[in-house]
Formats: structure tokens, sequence, C-alpha cells
């Protein structure tokens, strides 16, 4: 036994064996002293009985001898009136001469509990004093009972006690083991399919034979071997498709570079188309990379934002002249409406929000689409949308259009959007995307308004 399986089963020990000790205490101290109450308000009970019938003596040899009850009734001048032990002509004990005090003395008394040696084998015994009144008559009561009773029956208790306890430390290790291996049987489960998730085994299936929390967690640990099994995929397509993309740049800048090493003559026109070639996919690459360090970064958490407060109108048309080109070249209508609104945040990485999510758009559409940006005041924040006429996105590819190296096609490297779901989650803004497949798409996302100036 090792592991949290030992723990388990010494817990359950450990609170065994505190049970124990409380049975053993409740024995040896509490046990002789509850039983002597119990005793004590019996006869308190039995001589209200008596009180309330003390002129049917019939009722009451009845009752004491059913109590196993000595009985003495005296009257206010301290005469018996009623001894049970005189009954049929004997004296009782208590009565006789010798050691001890005589029973009826008790009346003496005031009304209470008392311990007294009678004079019969000087046996102790429990007495119970208490006042009567009947008509015009008053007395006392007296009852006892001999203390070797309770001590009898005490003695008795204690050995089915005993009994008792050392079949249930018997039970209870028994108990303790088969508990302590229900649970070690789903953690070892659960462990075994951690295992398989930590060996690239991402089909890994538990939670059948589970119950309970057990189950909850393995449909959790399931969850997460399916989202390890989607993120394994998409980096391997992200390093296939990295690779490429990369490689192109690479080749035709070297080939380029080769070509420009054995060029020979003044044909500037060529030269220049070999340079510019060059330059165009150094700067692809150079995005490329860009893209990755980017995301790396917004992901790492050492981003702090530099909240400033800014016109979006403003931001949009510095984003839409960087697009100028392509925008006139597809002949794209842009449409603007209600950007005219100050709000609040790192200006630098909303304009990478718009970059990216307006770059996306226009890769989706074809020429002679519309591009209609624009907003809706919602409480204390502003919700841009970003509407496109082009191909649409497939229901069953958008839940993953926010995953990183996520592509719906060859084109770009699948960092765009990822980019930007972190960039608004630092913002901790909402956002969210809503297609039709050959209609358009439309992204939309949150901004805190400034605050108005005092």
């Amino acid at each position: 036994m090792k592991g949290i399986k030992r723990k388990i089963f010494l817990s359950y020990i450990l609170v065994i064996a505190v049970i124990l000790i409380l049975f053993w205490l409740t024995q040896v101290v509490f046990l002789r002293k509850i039983y002597i109450n119990s005793k004590v308000n019996e006869l308190k009970a039995l001589a209200s009985y008596i009180a309330k019938n003390i002129d049917q003596q019939e009722k009451l040899y009845d009752a004491t001898e059913r109590w196993g009850a000595r009985l003495v009734i005296v009257d206010e001048r301290g005469e018996i009136i009623l001894n049970n032990r005189m009954r049929g002509g004997g004296m009782g004990y208590g009565m006789g001469a010798g050691a001890g005090m005589p029973l009826p003395l008790l009346y003496q008394y005031k009304p209470g509990v008392y311990y007294y040696n009678g004079t019969d084998l000087k046996m102790e015994h429990l007495a119970v004093v208490q006042n009567y009144t009947h008509d015009s008559s008053r007395g006392r009561i007296i009852l006892s009972i001999p203390m070797s009773s309770i001590d009898d029956n005490v003695k008795i208790f204690k050995s089915l006690f005993w009994w008792i306890g050392a079949l249930s430390v018997l039970f209870s290790f028994a108990l303790s083991w088969a508990f302590s291996r229900r649970f070690i049987v789903p953690i070892d489960k659960l462990k075994e399919a951690a295992g398989e998730i930590s060996r690239g085994n991402f089909k890994v299936k538990v939670s059948d034979d589970l119950k309970d929390e057990f189950k909850d967690l393995a449909l959790s640990i399931e969850d997460m071997a399916s989202d390890l099994d989607r993120a394994d995929k998409l980096k391997k397509d992200f390093i296939a498709n990295m690779t490429h993309d990369l490689k192109t740049p690479l080749g035709l800048i070297r080939g380029y570079a080769e070509m420009l090493l054995d060029f020979y003559g003044d044909e500037k026109e060529q030269r220049d188309k070999y340079l510019n070639t060059i330059i165009s996919e150094s700067q692809r690459m150079s995005a490329l990379i860009d893209s990755i360090l980017s995301l790396s970064k917004l992901q790492s958490g050492y981003v702090k934002l530099d909240i400033s407060e800014f016109n979006l109108y403003d931001l949009v048309e510095e984003v839409l002249r960087a697009f100028e080109v392509e925008l006139n070249k597809k002949d794209i209508k842009v449409i603007l409406n209600g950007l005219d609104v100050r709000v609040q945040g790192d200006r630098e990485l909303l304009k990478r929000v718009f970059i990216n999510t307006i770059d996306n758009s226009l890769k989706n559409m074809d020429a002679g689409g519309c591009l209609s940006i624009f907003t809706y005041i919602k409480g204390d924040a502003v919700e841009v949308n970003i509407k496109d006429t082009g191909r649409g996105i497939p229901s069953d590819k958008i839940d993953g259009i926010f995953d990183r190296y996520y592509k719906l096609d060859k084109l770009g490297t699948g960092l765009g959007l990822a980019i930007v779901s972190e960039i608004l989650k630092l913002h901790k803004s909402q956002y969210g995307i809503e297609s039709q497949e050959g209609i358009g798409t439309t992204f939309y996302f949150a901004i805190k308004l400034a605050k108005p100036a005092v």
C-alpha cells in the first residue's frame, strides 16, 4: 500500500481510532454516571406515581416490586405508614440492627438523592427522598435500590461494549480497506488516462467507467485531451504551413540574389524587378515573424496596456489609408457610420485589431464588394461592427475562428484573428463573429467610451 491509498486508509483508521477512544471514555468515565442518573430519574418518576396513588397500597406494592425498589412512606411525625418490605410480615433489608443507616431515618433529610449503607450485608444503596401531600396529610416518600444492581448492569453493558468495540475495529479495518480501494480505483484510472495523454494519445476515454465527481473530473480531462488534440493538429498544420511560408520567400530571395550575382550589363529595369521581389518577400517573411512574436508576447501576460483617449474615426481613417491601394484595386466600397466618438484603450493595439480584421475581410471579398464599419452605443461602451460582403464562413468552422494557427484556406498564417482575440481579452472587451456562407461576415467588439470632460 502506498501513496494516496495509504493516506486514505490511515485517515479512515484515524477517524475510527478517535471514535473508539470516545467509546472507551464513555465506558470508563461516563457510563456509570449516566446509568445512575437514569435510575435517579426513574425513582423520581416512581415517587411521583406513588404520591398520586398513596392510598392504594396494592398498586404501590406492585409498582415497587416491578422496579425492584425499596419503599418507605413516613408521615410528618416520622412514623412509618408503609414499608413494602414488611408486606407479608417480613422485616426487609435496612430495618434491622447492625451497621449502616436504617432507610426510614432518611425522612429527616431534605428531599433529594442520597447514598447510604444498608444494614443488610452493608451494601451501598441509592435513595430518593420526596415530599408528598395527600388530602390533609403530609409526609415523605423514600425509595431506594441497591447499588449492586446498578453496578451489575453497568458491567454487562461494559462487556457488551467491549465486544461491540472489538467487532467494530475489525469491521472498520475491512471498511477502511474497501473504501480506500473504492477511491483509489478511479484515481488509478484517471492517472492512467493522464499518462496516455502525456504520451500523445488524445483519444483516451475514461468517463464511461466512473461516477459522481470522478466522472466530472474524467469529462474535464477528456475535454482537455480533445483541446490538446486540436491544438496539436493546428500546431502540426502551422509548422507545415510556416515551413512552406518561410521557405517560399527565402527561396525567392536566394534565387533572385543569385540571379543578381550572375547578372551583367546595364539592364536597370530587370535588376529593379529582382530587387523589388527580394524586398517584397523579405517584408512578407518579416510580417510573418512579427505576427508570431506578437501573439507569443500577448499570450505571455507581460503586455501592459497604454491607455489613452482618442477619436475612433481618426483611427479608422488611418488604418484605411494603409489599405487604399488594395481597396482601389478590388474596387471595394467603404461605408463609415457613427465613428465620430471618443474612446479609451491602447491605441496601437486597437489599431492592430482594425488592421487584422479589415485585412481578413479584404482577403475574403471579391472585386466590387462592400466593407461597412459602423457603431452602436451600449452603456459605457461603443460596439464596433466590421461587416463585409465576402464568401462567409461555414457554420461548422466558425467556432475555431479565433484559435491560433486556424486557417480556412491556405492563405495567411492563421494568426491574425488569434492576435485580435488576445488584444480584446486584454481590454476585457466583449467580441464575436457572425457569418453566413455566400453572404458575408460581421466581426464586432466593444471599446470603452472616453470619460466626459468635467
